[in-house]
């Protein structure tokens, strides 16, 4: 079973980064960033594929996507809210 803290945080793989919102505990990164900045306070709704709520940090999530071939980038939460 899942810790509390770990539901909390929340990473989202992106085959798409369009439809950019503001949300405070999201963290994204995007193949396209230059110096492997990240996004803070930004999410991107579109699309989604998979999600692992044990990603416990951006660097994690950005390993992650890094490993999967259509990943063009992530969403990251430190407190996940819902489904995006």
């Amino acid at each position: 079973m899942l810790s509390d803290q770990s539901l909390r945080q929340s990473c989202w793989l992106k085959s798409a980064m369009t439809d950019r919102t503001l949300v405070t505990n999201a963290v994204s990164w995007h193949a396209f960033l230059e110096d492997e900045e990240y996004e803070m306070g930004f999410e991107y709704q579109s699309g989604s594929y998979a999600s692992n709520p044990q990603e416990s940090d951006p660097r994690s999530c950005e390993d992650q996507c890094l490993a999967v071939p259509i990943c063009v980038g992530f969403t990251w939460y430190s407190e996940f809210e819902g489904c995006t």
